[in-house]
């Protein structure tokens, strides 16, 4: 089968190879596609967030055209997951939606924990509304700062360097996992899936599940094509193909508006994929 992933939030120094511990789990026969989003911009504010989910819609429609039997968007935010369900009779699962109901099945309640500043939290206050798990999360903790995160992009910011297991970092995240753990949480899903290569590390620290969501995600979607399973047509109506190409044309001017995406850990551009 063949999995459209859109977005990345993989390595800097790699950011279109498949990385090893999502390989690790892959099916046999499984093939992985990357689609970023042309159009990227990270989602500080409820602005931000719009044009960010025209980027992730328009590029899961183009995962689904290309022939991909399910779409993965590989971000906690989900950016634009409501939309791209009914753009496409493919299966589509969200990263974010599928790890809270991972974490909620394997502990509860559940905190999140992720390496974006507090400036984020709307983002999964927003997620959780969506997919009515509010009473089930016990706490939403932010190990960044904004100072850390208007570096990135220099060279060794906070996320690259927490990528490759930096021990401060990875010592502040699991400080926090223990504090939410002390106040109850049973299960901790890691609030970025550009956290997925130190999820094994953070794991072997703590006593209680800890959810990746990039890999959870993935193998949810292979088990619903596995089944033959999509999101139901009465929660998502089918809509018009052609509104397809507004959203396309949408993300072509944004894009050449918007220029360079200023967080490459959420979009790669296109020339970094050829």
């Amino acid at each position: 089968m063949r999995i459209g992933l859109v977005g990345t939030a993989f390595r800097r120094d790699n950011p279109t190879a498949i990385p090893a511990e999502l390989k690790s789990v892959l099916a046999a026969g499984t093939d992985i596609r990357i689609y970023p989003p042309r159009l990227g911009m990270f989602p500080n504010n409820p602005l931000d967030l719009a044009i960010q989910e025209i980027g992730y819609l328009d590029a899961g429609i183009a995962a689904a055209q290309d022939g991909c039997d399910a779409v993965v968007l590989n971000s906690v935010g989900d950016y634009g997951v409501a939309a791209l369900k009914s753009a496409t009779r493919k299966a589509v699962v969200g990263a974010g939606d599928c790890g809270l109901r991972v974490a909620a099945s394997l502990g509860r309640p559940f905190s999140i924990v992720t390496i974006w500043p507090a400036t984020t939290a709307f983002l999964y206050r927003k997620l959780l509304v969506e997919s009515g798990m509010t009473a089930e999360c016990r706490d939403v903790l932010h190990v960044g700062t904004d100072s850390e995160q208007s570096a990135l992009g220099s060279e060794g910011d906070y996320v690259a360097r927490m990528q490759k297991g930096d021990t401060d970092l990875l010592g502040r995240i699991v400080k926090s996992c223990r504090a939410t753990i002390d106040r109850g949480a049973a299960a901790i899903l890691l609030g970025c899936t550009c956290m997925s290569p130190i999820a094994d590390k953070i794991q072997a620290a703590l006593d209680v599940p800890v959810v990746n969501p990039l890999t959870t995600a993935v193998k949810q979607a292979e088990l619903l094509v596995s089944l033959g399973l999509r999101q139901s047509s009465v929660n998502f109506a089918a809509a018009n193909p052609q509104h397809g190409g507004v959203i396309s044309g949408m993300a072509a001017a944004g894009a050449a508006l918007a220029g360079a995406a200023d967080c490459d850990y959420c979009v790669v551009g296109e020339s970094e994929m050829a």
